[in-house]
């Protein structure tokens, strides 16, 4: 049981590199310097089944599924600067949270909220009759749109974010969809992940633009997606493995397997400029694989890792959620 606000372990040097050699070999290595855990428990911050996290304006929110809150805080010093809902939010079930150009925008059951990120205030409320928003399992935004998948409707959302208007409604029928569980933007495209396949479409007309899919690609059940540069990186939560494929063919680059990398159910997946950072929801672990050289690895165990779930970087530091004990891990790497 977690007794603090925050608890802190530091690591040095007890995570192993994986090398793989031409052969297909694996030799260990200790990594310099180390990692420091921070974690965050439920008693300040309000974690309820934390299912989704972001960040914006160099603070982190969470979306807290089971109490239907949002918890904001700083990123540098973990102050806590808000707990919402406040009078003016009405969000349930928060099941995905994204942030760009200044709003962090919410998906929950029946409705979307934006809420201004500096501010906190309600920027827009989105609703809409029926089903359609009954189970949203992701939500991205940019400039031209917010987009809402679901994979219990089999569609996905195309939402105006000025206005808060349906623009269109992308149906199975039209994008032959198969449950789509995460969304990705990059530049002017969006990203569709369903249990086997990747979808692509124009974020500016919503024109079809490819589908990929094959026994190449390992695709299971992808719970999360990431893009960085001009590659899209695939976490295949039921077959543990991670994809990388080139955004402007669909064509694969890689395909990383577990036992070597660590992964089991990765759920959650963020790529930056020098590491894409994976979250082992079974296996109560962290796998930072190397951009550069990906077939460099490091997998962080720790017992203040459980069911670990989203992952998001600010820099060197990445923020984990554990639905299971309703906390937050903060690793820094040093």
């Amino acid at each position: 049981m977690l007794t603090g606000h925050r608890i802190r372990l530091l690591v040095i040097s007890v995570s192993v590199i994986l090398m793989m050699t031409s052969c297909g070999d694996l030799h260990s290595s200790t990594r310099r310097g180390g990692i420091s855990i921070e974690v965050l428990n439920s008693r300040r911050y309000s974690f309820s089944s934390p299912i989704s996290v972001t960040g914006l304006d160099g603070n982190i929110w969470v979306a807290n599924a089971t109490n239907n809150t949002i918890t904001e805080f700083s990123a540098r010093t973990y102050r806590l600067i808000a707990l919402f809902p406040k009078s003016a939010t009405k969000i349930t079930d928060p099941s995905s949270i994204s942030a760009f150009n200044g709003i962090v925008w919410i998906a929950g059951t029946n409705i979307i909220e934006g809420l201004v990120g500096k501010t906190g205030k309600l920027a827009r409320m989105i609703t809409e009759p029926g089903s359609v928003l009954e189970n949203p399992s992701a939500i991205a935004a940019s400039t031209d749109g917010v987009w809402v998948a679901s994979s219990v409707s089999n569609d996905v959302l195309w939402f105006s974010p000025h206005t808060g208007k349906l623009i269109r409604r992308l149906s199975e029928a039209q994008y032959h969809w198969n449950h789509p569980d995460s969304l990705a933007v990059q530049s002017d495209q969006v990203w569709v992940a369903d249990q086997y396949s990747l979808s692509v479409f124009s974020a500016r007309t919503g024109r079809f633009i490819m589908r990929i899919a094959g026994r190449q690609y390992h695709f299971d059940h992808p719970r999360s997606i990431s893009s960085y540069g001009s590659n899209i990186w695939v976490a295949n939560t039921f077959g543990d493995t991670i994809d990388e494929v080139r955004s402007k063919d669909g064509a694969l680059l890689l395909n990383l397997h577990a036992p070597r990398y660590g992964f089991s159910g990765p759920r959650g997946i963020v790529a930056t400029r020098e590491s894409v950072w994976v979250a082992n929801s079974r296996g109560d672990s962290v796998t930072e694989i190397f951009a550069g050289h990906p077939t460099q690895a490091i997998v962080v165990r720790s017992t203040y890792f459980q069911s670990p779930t989203a992952v998001f970087a600010v820099g060197t530091t990445l923020f984990v959620t554990n639905l299971v004990s309703n906390s937050m891990a903060v690793l820094r790497i040093q």
